[in-house]
C-alpha cells in the first residue's frame, strides 16, 4: 500500500484531498488537525508514522488575523514572525523528519514513490499577488518557493520529484478541487514541449485546480 503524509488536515480541501486519496488505496498519515476520529498536534511525529512514505504534501496555510493591516496601517511584525513559522519554517521541518521514511519508499505499479507535494496560491506568485494585506503569508509562501527550487536540485538527482498546486481555495468547490488535484499529484510529466499541460519532471511549475500554469 502506498503512503501519503500531510503536513496539516485542518479544512474543507485538506479533507476532500485525504478521503480521495484513502478510496484509492492510500494509506493517510498526517502531523496537525483532525481527520475521522483522530486528532494531531504535530508532535511526537514519527512514533506515529509508518515505515515509509511514498508521498509527501504540505497542506500548511495559516493566515493570522493581525496580518490583515494594509503598509499604510503599519505591519504587525509579531503576525509577520508567526506567518513565517507557520507557512515557512515549520513545513520545511516536517519535511526533514519525514524524507528518511521517504528513503524507504520501494517503486511499484500503483503510484509515485518520493514524490513532495507542497499546496500554495497565487498569493507566493510575485506576478500573480493581487493582495493588498496579509504580507507575512505571501512572503512566507514566496520564500517557501524559492527553497523547494533549492531542493529540487538536490533531490531530483535522488529520485525525487516535486509538484507545487494552487486549489484555488473559496473559488473551486473543495471535492472539485481535491480531485483535480490527484489526477495531476499522481500523474507523471513528459518532456513534450508542445502541450502546455505536458511539463518536464525537472521544471517545477505551480499548477492551480483549473490545469493553468501560475507564474512565480
Amino acid at each position: 500500500m502506498k503512503k501519503l503524509f500531510l503536513t496539516c488536515i485542518k479544512n474543507d480541501f485538506d479533507t476532500a484531498l485525504a478521503d480521495i486519496f484513502r478510496k484509492n488505496g492510500w494509506g493517510v498519515y498526517f502531523a496537525e488537525g483532525r481527520y475521522e476520529d483522530e486528532e494531531r498536534t504535530g508532535e511526537d511525529l514519527l512514533s506515529y508514522l509508518p515505515s515509509h512514505i511514498d508521498m509527501f504534501i504540505d497542506t500548511s496555510r495559516y493566515i493570522s488575523p493581525a496580518d490583515g493591516a494594509g503598509v499604510r496601517d503599519g505591519l504587525s511584525r509579531e503576525a509577520i514572525t508567526v506567518s513565517f513559522n507557520e507557512n515557512y519554517i515549520k513545513p520545511v521541518r516536517y519535511l526533514e523528519q519525514v524524507i528518511p521514511l521517504m528513503e524507504n519508499a520501494e517503486p511499484g505499479e500503483d503510484g509515485p514513490v518520493k514524490r513532495i507535494v507542497f499546496i500554495n496560491t497565487e498569493e507566493s506568485s510575485v506576478n500573480w499577488n493581487g493582495r493588498t494585506n496579509g504580507y507575512g503569508y505571501a512572503m512566507a509562501r514566496a520564500a517557501l518557493n524559492n527553497t523547494v527550487s533549492t531542493f529540487v536540485n538536490r533531490l531530483l538527482p535522488l529520485g525525487y520529484t516535486f509538484r507545487m498546486f494552487d486549489p484555488m481555495y473559496d473559488k473551486v468547490p473543495a471535492a472539485l478541487s481535491a480531485a483535480s488535484a490527484f489526477g495531476y499529484l499522481l500523474r507523471d510529466r513528459c518532456d513534450d514541449d508542445g502541450d502546455p499541460r505536458c511539463q518536464d519532471e525537472r521544471r517545477l511549475v505551480i499548477r492551480d485546480a483549473r490545469g493553468r500554469e501560475i507564474p512565480w
